[in-house]
């Protein structure tokens, strides 16, 4: 009677989990099927797009989604549900059926415990990222050629910003599908990080590889760039911008990072003159004041100096070699006309008063 009551009490439970079991299955096959056409379309295609790549990422991650909200939906129900078969078997049938109960999760001390490892994989939900990337190892530990894998893994770990594990899944991408010029230059990428945005040798070569299979493919043009600066071969970074800034001539912010790219190795190359700092401009002045206090000096060189201590904010100064330049000229008329024509030009006179009148 025991058994029948349970079977009663059983029979509807099941068929309800089978029904939700193949609704589940159905939205499970739907993905599956989008899943299957995508591999279809990258198969057709010598070179997988990225988008594709990415789109059937997508697809597995709502299929994830759509498996955890139907297991969590049947748990529910489940306990729901069971929760009115135990009220009842316990009014029912009393200390027998509690017994039996206590013996179903305490009791077969002959069998082996279920694995608990086992048991945290039956839910997927709150498991953090890093906890997946170990089932997708464990996986390709299993299945070392499976390429779409490696090639999902080297994404997450580069979106983890792991770039030593990216650049192992991309290595075995290579391996197994073969070098083009955007798999190398990833891998060349990652390289260059994991070694703090130096390019190492190794990376150096992957990327001269993807510019010959591709010469219009920017991305390794500019670590090639980067690579000639860090060997102290700015000239030759800076053909390789230059090459770059044709490129793009409508993005205004490409055409402003390839500008400031240019005139930065340029400087470096020696091809534009650095401009002099504050104190060497201060010293420069300082040296032809001193030479002119001690020989006479022409009439450009007393207005220059006089320019200079303006530029420099020292009116004072100015108005002192002013009436220095006059007192050598003073038997020039011509030339004592020129410099008050400059003093009048650069407010010289003005300032020396406003200064005077404020003391």
């Amino acid at each position: 009677m025991l058994l029948i009551a349970s079977l009663c009490l059983v029979w509807p439970l099941a068929r309800n989990r089978a029904s939700a079991i193949v609704e589940a299955d159905n939205s499970i096959d739907f993905f599956k099927e989008q899943i299957r056409q995508i591999d279809d379309e990258i198969a057709r295609q010598k070179k997988p797009s990225s988008t594709l790549v990415s789109e059937r990422a997508e697809i597995a991650r709502r299929m994830l989604r759509e498996n955890r909200r139907t297991t969590s939906s049947s748990k529910q129900k489940s306990h729901g549900k069971a929760s009115v078969v135990s009220v009842s078997l316990a009014a029912i049938l009393g200390v027998p059926v509690l017994s039996l109960a206590l013996y179903a999760s305490l009791g077969a001390a002959g069998q082996a415990d279920y694995p608990l490892s086992a048991r945290a994989n039956l839910s997927l939900e709150d498991k953090p990222v890093e906890d997946l990337v170990q089932v997708a190892e464990k996986h390709l530990a299993k299945n070392p050629n499976d390429s779409k894998g490696w090639n999902l893994l080297a994404d997450v770990y580069g979106r983890l910003n792991k770039p030593g594990d990216r650049a192992r899944s991309l290595r075995q991408v290579i391996r197994i599908d073969g070098e083009t010029p955007e798999r190398l230059t990833d891998l060349g990428e990652a390289l260059t990080l994991v070694g703090g945005n130096i390019v190492p040798a190794e990376a150096r070569v992957m990327f001269q590889k993807a510019i010959a299979q591709k010469p219009e493919f920017v991305k390794p043009q500019i670590y090639m760039a980067l690579a000639l600066d860090q060997e102290g071969k700015p000239a030759e970074a800076l053909k390789i911008w230059q090459r770059l800034a044709t490129l793009n001539t409508k993005d205004e912010r490409w055409q402003n990072l390839a500008s400031s790219q240019i005139a930065r190795l340029k400087q470096k190359s020696g091809l534009v003159a650095s401009a002099p700092n504050i104190d060497d401009i201060n010293a420069m002045v300082q040296g032809l004041a001193e030479r002119l206090n001690e020989d006479d000096g022409t009439l450009d060189e007393w207005s220059r100096l006089i320019r200079s201590y303006m530029v420099l904010d020292e009116p004072v100064k100015a108005s002192l070699a002013l009436e220095k330049a006059k007192a050598q000229f003073q038997k020039q008329p011509e030339t004592i006309k020129k410099l008050t024509e400059l003093a009048k030009r650069l407010n010289v006179a003005d300032v020396v008063r406003s200064q005077g009148a404020s003391n």
